[in-house]
């Protein structure tokens, strides 16, 4: 099972997160404001994170006077809020802070990996016309095609999922360039073929 930020195994009745995590933020810091739920956590590094992304804290070292304690954010997954700068980023805890605590302790933050958009696009049909198209209404060549479209999409999938710098854009204009050359071209030269070989077809 998927969502744009989980990606979850369904096993005898239980669910088990299976999401992939980014490399680890070691050595982060965390400061709170005094009746306040918000969190700041502050990392040794650019985070490269936006809000809405889900974190997970482990190793946790609290520094005294937050009114927490390490359980409460101890292998807990949060959702950031806010993303102040490219090595801050905010998340919210269910209580108010007992106290301001500018920074200090230990956290280690593992990101999660972005597993789907975040908005989902559904489908209308256009795909079954371009599969008919390339496989001129014949049942084999439709098969076929199906096929060639189904690689094409989930090889889009894992391209995108793989490689963040590669759009799955990619696939919608692979798709468009096949059936221009394959299917919508023929069209455009049968006309010139057939009068061209006309006469010859007469003459024998």
């Amino acid at each position: 099972l998927g969502t744009d930020k989980f990606l979850l195994l369904y096993f005898e009745g239980q669910l088990f997160d299976i999401t992939p995590l980014k490399a680890t933020l070691s050595s982060s810091t965390i400061a709170t404001t005094n009746g306040d739920p918000v969190c700041t956590i502050t990392t040794s590094t650019s985070h490269g994170l936006e809000p809405g992304d889900i974190v997970l804290l482990d190793s946790v070292t609290l520094p005294s006077g937050t009114g927490f304690s390490a359980s409460d954010f101890e292998d807990k997954l949060f959702q950031i809020t806010s993303v102040p700068s490219p090595t801050t980023f905010t998340i919210t805890q269910s209580s108010n802070a007992g106290g301001t605590v500018s920074t200090g302790g230990s956290i280690a933050v593992k990101p999660y990996e972005k597993v789907g958009p975040s908005a989902q696009n559904y489908g209308y049909g256009f795909g079954g016309i371009a599969v008919a198209l390339m496989g001129r209404n014949h049942p084999v060549g439709i098969l076929i095609a199906a096929f060639l479209f189904g690689i094409l999409y989930q090889g889009g999938a894992e391209l995108d999922f793989e490689l963040q710098n590669v759009s799955r854009d990619i696939v919608v204009v692979m798709q468009g360039l096949v059936i221009l050359f394959c299917g919508g071209l023929e069209y455009l030269y049968r006309p010139i073929l057939i009068r061209f070989l006309a006469p010859i077809e007469g003459a024998e």
